[in-house]
């Protein structure tokens, strides 16, 4: 006979084994119930109840073998194969270096919670396929959208710049991809310095904009919103606002200040049309008149980009002078060139917007250089350069030589061109010449002066026509002063219609003379007059033509 404790052991062991049996029936068709008779499938584990009420102290679950990390790591090698595929355990812990023959099966195990056997790749696998996204990484099966239901989706990052490094920054990152080599510039960056980078994982200011790849074909830029002024100027004017200046900072913060826009010519027409005046923000778009960068400023309005005026192409485009401008040309020249095969496109005007010579000037020129305080006359030297002259420099006398070494009669002119108006009855030429010739009697110089001019009748009316008068003034000869001389005898002049007649007294087959004809004629409203020298038996007749002074041009 076993002694008594031993006896009494024996007894509750047989005991508590055979209260245990109690709670677990087992069915003919393999399956096993806890805390049922009628288990539904091949292990049916029931809650514990008094009757149909919840046990509250009874610590109802399944308890599943639990390992760290590290143990499971050390594991035999031949612990886990194709038998074990399925199996479950809880990892309670991750942390410590795992080492051990089965080290590759636990390569997957990066966070505490339950992991079954995968006998085809022979490695634990996560059992909660639901992917914590603030501490595991996780790819997109499908499509998902967020509805945000009135809520806010915020990311707000923990950097302290009291406290944390301003080299060590958080970020949000979209989109990461390898431009060069190693270098990973994501498609875009939010970081805690709250700037932004597009194509840029550091950026160094608020936005910074990286282009593609040199060779990409996609285009690189910044695309501004884009309206035509009809839409601009539709904006309610509550739409764009300046800051408020009550605010004890106005930072303006809260206002539209700087916004920029692109306009664009109207849909139909292409071109920017002025807005209308019943538009709502009319008022605010008086600067924007054709397509191009406006920026909405302190003062409620719409300005181009680049100051006062529109960045104008002054060789493509009109534009207006905000104010006084100068150009410092140094040792460098400004030249106006036609390059146009229309001479009538080379054309400058000041003070006219349709110059109708090569230089239109509409009011006074000033030229320094031509500063004129003895009343000369500006006149073009043949270069064309302008200059001052006198009366006396401008024309000086012409010699007009008709020669020749035969006594038969020769013609030379001495003036041809326009002398009056024939719309103006007043209007007349005068043609000032000296002249003598070789012939003996004629050798001290003669002035005369052709005066072509309208005729008068008895009554003092002009007769429309107009005819040469000549005014001759013959030169002395004396050597001393002689009281009451007179004219020489010769030469002896005489006068018939547009014709004056000089006689010598000297003969060359025939005695000398010289004729000075005038032949009037008229073209359109401009009369003319042609002065020749007609020499007779004599060498020569020599003309100085001293001026001439007439009405046509």
């Amino acid at each position: 006979m076993l002694p008594k404790p031993i006896r009494t052991n024996l007894f509750m062991k047989k005991t508590l084994l055979s209260l245990a049996l109690i709670s677990i029936t087992y069915c003919a068709n393999a399956q096993v119930g806890v805390g049922t008779n009628t288990p539904q499938s091949t292990l049916d584990i029931k809650e514990k109840r008094t009757g149909t009420t919840n046990d509250v102290s009874a610590h109802d679950g399944l308890l599943i073998p639990k390992l760290t990390k590290v143990e499971l790591a050390a594991k035999d090698a031949s612990a886990y194969t194709v038998n074990q595929n399925g199996a479950i355990i809880y990892i309670s812990n991750i942390s410590g270096t795992p080492t051990g023959t089965s080290l590759i099966q636990v390569a997957n195990i990066d966070a505490i919670g339950f992991y079954y056997f995968d006998g085809d790749s022979l490695v634990w696998k996560k059992l909660d396929t639901n992917t914590n996204l603030y501490s595991v990484d996780g790819v997109l099966s499908n499509n998902r959208i967020v509805t945000m239901d009135t809520k806010t989706l915020k990311f707000r990052d923990n950097f302290d710049r009291a406290t944390d490094d301003p080299n060590v920054q958080e970020a949000f990152v979209f989109g990461e991809w390898s431009r060069i080599g190693n270098d990973i510039n994501p498609l875009m960056v939010i970081n805690s310095n709250r700037r932004i980078g597009l194509n840029r994982k550091a950026p160094k200011v608020t936005l910074e904009i990286e282009s593609a790849f040199a060779s990409s074909k996609e285009p690189s830029g910044l695309i501004i919103p884009r309206l035509t002024s009809a839409e601009l100027s539709t904006k309610d004017l509550a739409t764009y606002k300046r800051r408020d200046l009550t605010l004890a900072v106005p930072f303006g913060h809260d206002s539209h200040e700087g916004t920029l826009v692109y306009v664009i010519g109207d849909t139909n027409t292409g071109l920017v049309s002025p807005s209308s005046s019943s538009s709502v923000s009319y008022s605010r778009m008086q600067e924007v008149t054709k397509e191009g960068l406006y920026y909405f400023g302190f003062d409620e309005k719409w300005h181009p980009v680049g100051g006062n005026s529109v960045s104008t192409n002054i060789y493509t485009a009109d534009g207006t002078l905000a104010g006084n401008r100068v150009v410092t040309q140094g040792t460098n020249t400004l030249s106006f060139i036609n390059n146009s095969s229309t001479p009538s496109g080379n054309k400058v005007g000041i003070g006219t917007s349709t110059p109708a010579e090569a230089l239109d000037v509409v009011g006074n020129v000033k030229v320094s250089s031509l500063a004129n305080a003895t009343n000369k006359i500006v006149y073009a030297d043949a270069g064309g350069v302008l200059k001052l002259v006198s009366p006396e420099e401008l024309n000086p006398p012409k010699a007009i030589l008709n020669t020749s070494q035969s006594s038969v009669e020769q013609r030379s002119t001495i003036y041809d061109g326009p002398c009056y108006k024939t719309s103006d009855n007043t209007s007349s030429c005068t043609i000032t010449i000296n002249h003598y010739t070789s012939c003996a009697g004629f050798q001290t110089p003669v002035s005369t002066q052709i005066v072509v001019m309208n005729g008068i009748n008895t009554s003092g009316t002009f007769l429309g026509t107009w005819s040469a008068n000549f005014i001759d003034n013959k030169g002395y000869t004396n050597t001393t002063a002689i009281a009451n001389q007179v004219a020489p005898d010769y030469p002896r002049i005489t006068y018939s219609s547009n014709k004056a007649n000089y006689l010598g007294s000297g003969t060359f087959n025939g005695q000398c003379n010289v004729d000075l004809v005038a032949t009037v004629s008229t073209s359109g409203t401009v009369g003319n007059v042609k002065i020749e020298s007609v020499k007779r038996s004599m060498y020569a007749h020599l003309v100085y033509l001293v001026g001439v002074s007439r009405t046509a041009q």
